[in-house]
Parts: structure tokens; C-alpha cells; sequence
């Protein structure tokens, strides 16, 4: 019986030991990034929450660093003239993979979007211009989706 309390005693040592060791190890070489995006959301009636118009944060992490911009509309995008409704415009709805998260403006999910259906459809459009509106937020679901689509379908 000493000899199973003994060991079990010494196998909780080890284990806190190890514990210990792993926790350093995480702090210290692996640091989890702390992002500064969150921060630039707000409560929202209609959506539960969205981002705050007109707003901007820095998005760092070990992989990017860069500026995240929320136009006059809450949308990560750039300026939409509400009013100019000759374009042909496309509403994107996602989560933070759609928000392209990490990826500058140029470089986003609505941006190549945007261009690629600019390319195919260039002779089909008499003119028109393609506009994608990316009405994303992370953690957005298929909730979010519906009632967003009600709240800016007139755009």
C-alpha cells in the first residue's frame, strides 16, 4: 500500500512538474497574439453585434501585421456611395475567413471577389461596374446572414 501511495504521489509531482513546463514553454515561445480587431465591434439590435462605423484597429499577429479599416457603413470595405445605383453590386456575407482576417484590403476574399466576376462578366455589364459589399464579422452564423440581408438589402 506505501508503495502505491508513494508512487502515486511522485506521478502528481511529475504530472504538476510537466505542467508547469508546458505552461512556460507556451508563454514564453509560442505567445498567443492578442488581437486588437475585437475591439471594434459593437452591440448591434438587429445583428447582435457589428462593427462600429468609421472605425480602425491594428491587426497583429506572428503571421501579419496590418490595418483593419471599417468604412462609413460598418462594412470592411472601401467607401460605398449609397446613393449611385448603376453599379451591380454583390453582398457577401461570411465569418472571419470571409472578412479575410490577417489579409490586407487588396488582398481579401471581397476584393479577389470582386475582380474575378469583374473579368468574366466585363462584356455583359454595358458599363456597369462590379461592386461586392462584404457585410462579414467574425463569428457571424446563418442567423446573422438573414438578418443582415434584411438590414442592408436596400443598399
Amino acid at each position: 500500500m506505501k508503495l502505491v501511495i508513494k508512487r502515486g504521489f511522485w506521478l502528481a509531482v511529475g504530472l504538476v512538474v510537466a505542467l508547469f513546463w508546458a505552461e512556460l514553454y507556451t508563454r514564453v515561445l509560442l505567445p498567443q497574439s492578442v488581437d486588437s480587431v475585437v475591439d471594434i465591434q459593437e452591440v448591434d439590435p438587429v445583428l447582435g453585434f457589428s462593427f462600429i462605423p468609421n472605425s480602425s484597429a491594428r491587426s497583429r499577429d506572428r503571421s501579419h501585421d496590418i490595418e483593419f479599416n471599417i468604412n462609413s457603413l460598418g462594412f470592411r470595405n472601401c467607401a460605398i456611395d449609397v446613393e449611385k445605383k448603376d453599379n451591380f453590386r454583390v453582398l457577401l456575407f461570411g465569418n472571419s475567413f470571409a472578412v479575410s482576417h490577417g489579409c490586407e484590403m487588396e488582398e481579401s476574399l471581397c476584393a479577389s471577389f470582386e475582380r474575378a466576376l469583374g473579368d468574366e462578366f466585363a462584356g455583359e455589364l454595358g458599363g456597369r461596374k462590379i461592386e461586392v459589399i462584404n457585410a462579414s464579422n467574425f463569428g457571424y452564423r446563418t442567423f446573422n446572414y438573414w438578418r443582415g440581408y434584411q438590414k442592408w438589402v436596400d443598399i
